[in-house]
């Protein structure tokens, strides 16, 4: 699928920005608040169930960079070290990028200082792409610019896995048996899968390859959201 370049930029309900695609009538992130879905699943119903002592996320979708910013940002409050990759088929131009306003809307939502967020933001938006960077003292980022049928993962390494990529009714062959095969074999034992939806398809498709999976209460403007461990 070729990615709709016509592209509109939306406030959602907390004021942070998500991005339209009118051809697809999709976008990355909730209407209901772009930061507050990305902090609900990711980070509260997610990341904080499974810290590591090597915490290692694998990111299927890096879109805005809104999760990545938002677990970096947690790593550094909590000094856990993490370690994150994230792909993504189709980067955002700086132009785009550079419409965002997370920085601002993270800023005064959680009392956080704007310069320190936004030269974050920055950073992992302007670090290269294929290479492991270093972000921050407790924070690393790799992205890989990569189709998520094709790419190789590495055997149990990761121990969570952010599965946030466009919905099943735009892009049903990422929520395929064999997108999750691949994910639950580059999973450690126990590590854990998130994601925003709660379909048949995915939870069929999450047993069929070993995972042990149970729905939670979802953001705003979502009845329920996934979580799975690999077992």
């Amino acid at each position: 699928m070729m990615m709709n370049e016509d592209k509109a930029f939306l406030k959602t309900a907390d004021n942070s920005f998500t991005i339209f695609l009118p051809e697809l009538n999709e976008t990355y992130h909730s209407k209901h608040g772009a930061i507050q879905e990305s902090m609900h699943v990711f980070i509260e119903n997610g990341l904080k169930l499974n810290l590591k002592e090597n915490n290692r996320v694998l990111e299927f979708g890096f879109g805005t960079g809104l999760n990545a910013l938002l677990t970096a940002i947690f790593a550094d409050e909590n000094k856990e070290s993490i370690e994150y990759t994230s792909i993504e088929k189709f980067p955002l131009l700086t132009g785009e990028v550079e419409k965002l306003n997370y920085a601002a809307s993270l800023a005064e939502k959680y009392d956080l200082q704007k310069e320190y967020v936004q030269d974050i933001f920055t950073k992992i938006h302007t670090s290269t792409w294929g290479e492991m960077v270093k972000i921050s003292d407790n924070f690393s980022l790799k992205k890989i610019q990569s189709d998520f049928e094709t790419i190789e993962l590495k055997d149990r390494h990761y121990s969570a896995c952010y599965f946030d990529v466009f919905s099943i009714r735009v892009q049903p062959e990422l929520w395929s048996e064999s997108i999750m095969r691949k994910i639950y074999e580059s999973l450690q034992n126990n590590g854990l899968f998130i994601t925003y939806a709660c379909n048949a398809t995915l939870k069929k498709n999450l047993s069929m390859v070993g995972f042990e999976y149970m729905k939670k209460n979802g953001p705003i403007g979502r009845r329920d959201m996934t979580i799975a461990w690999k077992k």
